[in-house]
């Protein structure tokens, strides 16, 4: 199927000027500050009253989203694309001089590292069952001791399956950083002569390609950290942070 002119030019981009500058990793990063812009929303939602986990968590998600959109809007401004068209190999479904390709851009990279470790740890643990189906778990070196009911071990069970739902959708943004990029590139390029061969339909802001790629996974993030902030309030109910429900299970 024959690609439209504009679609040709984001594979063009993502494959010769995206692909080679490490767009998984600098998309991580942005995707860590909107993070951290979400958990400081949850701790200022939190000193200002609001107690229930599965209403601060989901705005703290959708403020984190918003964050996401202003980095990006952060990382063009960074990378200062300068384009230099070659309208004259431009075909609109292909490249006629091969390596040269339609269109050229200055810019910079990007670094990665990472490590490891070990741990080793040993204790007794005791699990005494009641009639009701209750059991008590204690570590005789860490000095915890963690009382849960059936219906309790449910409900954390959903908050795992939630959070690796969520973690999912992230990643699935992380692995479209690529042509997620590219589109941003050129639909920020507003002024250059490229631009103005697509069709006035195919010209749209930048947030646009952005909003239709990661509106899903940033629902489903939604509902996720939703459903995991009402599950926790049902093991705590008088939990207002999982902090709150750690030490309430702990005592």
């Amino acid at each position: 199927m024959a690609l439209s002119e504009r679609d040709a030019l984001i594979r063009d981009l993502e494959r010769r000027h995206v692909a080679p500058r490490f767009p998984r990793i600098q998309l991580t990063l942005i995707v860590t500050g909107a993070g951290v812009a979400g958990f400081l929303t949850s701790v200022g939602l939190l000193r200002a009253g609001v107690d229930a986990m599965a209403i601060r968590y989901p705005l703290a998600a959708m403020s984190g989203y918003l964050a996401f959109l202003a980095l990006l809007q952060c990382w063009i401004h960074l990378h200062r694309w300068e384009w230099v068209p070659d309208l004259d190999v431009w075909s609109g479904t292909g490249n006629a001089r091969g390596d040269d390709g339609p269109v050229q851009m200055l810019a910079g990279g990007g670094r990665s590292g990472g490590g490891g470790g070990g741990a080793r740890w040993s204790g007794d643990v005791r699990a005494v069952a009641d009639a009701r189906g209750s059991a008590t778990v204690g570590s005789g070196s860490g000095g915890w001791s963690f009382d849960l009911d059936a219906d309790d071990a449910v409900w954390l069970v959903v908050v795992a399956v939630l959070v690796c739902g969520g973690l999912i959708a992230v990643g699935y943004v992380i692995a479209i950083a690529p042509a997620l990029l590219a589109e941003v590139t050129l639909d920020a390029a507003l002024v250059t002569t490229v631009y103005r061969r697509l069709r006035p339909r195919d010209m749209q802001h930048w947030s646009v390609g952005v909003v239709r790629r990661t509106w899903l996974p940033a629902v489903v993030v939604v509902l996720c950290l939703a459903g995991a902030g009402y599950a926790l309030q049902q093991v705590a109910p008088d939990a207002r942070s999982i902090g709150g429900v750690i030490a309430e299970l702990g005592s």
